[in-house]
């Protein structure tokens, strides 16, 4: 090709190269622009003005980088996406299919990206009526479920969140616990407990035991919380002191100890108001008890958790007859 353009127009092959290589750039410079305008459409949902770009888009995409490439496949998603909120749901559904074939013809398949088409294509089956379809894509998103909790692997843990989030918009309450305590597990048995990915999953336990007002779980798992934020606590003040003693000053963060505290604080807090709120006011009490014994360590007496403390206290003492 580069020796055919050559001979016609008395180039050498080094120049021709150049002028294609050159070429190719400058297309794919203006393919990434045209892309950009595109995005910031379709995140401005202005889906009628996003549609053409993106259908005129995908040809181009499919034509200079391939199916496979992962602009096409966004942009293959963004369509879908755009027709649903055009509400043409057959041509949403056309393109979501298109998504998953391409995904399955690919060598390495990753199911994070599956289930980015997948779980959309679910909504698209609620919001066009279709309940076979729907009902035979939650059979297999059940499959995967289950592969899941049995694989228990750290790499699960991302999967199973964005599940949590699908069968809390659906009030799936049974499977939502299941994703949840299925976190925790592989958390509890993968990972450091003192890690901040450990505590967030106990949070959200809680969370979604409060809004059950299953207060005998939310204990358990205020209370698990707690403890590890007393050793983080504990763990933060001991490195403080090392690197006092061995003079690290240029290193050295004071404010750490006072943040670990901080959220001590916050769970001391919080555990005392479920004690206070099921009526078990001696557990409140005792609680407290830990938290003024905190705050007088930290903090002194003229500060706003002690005043938070002093509140607290009356209002169990005062409902309590105490």
């Amino acid at each position: 090709m580069y020796h055919l353009i050559s001979t016609k127009k008395n180039l050498p092959e080094s120049h021709v190269l150049a002028i294609f290589l050159y070429s190719g750039i400058l297309l794919l410079i203006v393919l990434y622009i045209s892309f950009q305008k595109a995005c910031r459409l379709f995140e401005k949902k202005n889906w009628n003005e996003a549609i053409p770009k993106l259908e005129e888009l995908l040809y181009k995409l499919e034509k200079i980088l391939g199916k496979k490439s992962s602009a096409y496949q966004k942009n293959l998603f963004m369509l879908s996406i755009s027709y649903i909120g055009i509400e043409q749901y057959k041509k949403a559904e056309e393109y979501f299919l298109c998504a998953i074939e391409i995904w399955k013809n690919t060598e390495k398949q990753e199911l994070s990206q599956y289930l980015n088409i997948f779980i959309p294509l679910i909504y698209l089956y609620v919001k066009s009526g279709e309940c076979e379809k729907e009902k035979q894509l939650l059979v297999e998103l059940g499959a995967i479920r289950e592969k899941l909790f049995n694989e228990a692997k750290p790499d699960c843990i991302k999967l199973l969140s964005k599940l949590v989030s699908f069968y809390q918009r659906r009030s799936d309450d049974k499977n939502t616990e299941r994703c949840l305590l299925s976190i925790r597990e592989i958390q509890r048995q993968n990972l450091p407990q003192e890690q901040t990915l450990y505590l967030e999953s106990l949070e959200k336990l809680v969370d979604f035991y409060e809004k059950k007002e299953d207060y005998t779980q939310v204990e358990v798992f205020l209370r698990e919380a707690k403890e590890i934020r007393k050793k983080i606590r504990e763990r933060d003040i001991v490195s403080i002191f090392r690197k006092l003693l061995i003079k690290i000053r240029p290193v050295l963060n004071l404010t750490q100890p006072l943040i670990s505290s901080q959220k001590y604080l916050s769970n001391l807090f919080k555990l005392a108001d479920l004690y206070e709120n099921t009526c078990q006011y001696n557990k409140a009490e005792w609680v407290l008890g830990e938290a003024k014994d905190e705050i007088e360590k930290f903090w002194g007496k003229y500060v706003r958790y002690y005043t938070i403390y002093l509140c607290k206290l009356g209002r169990i003492s005062l409902v309590s007859g105490c």
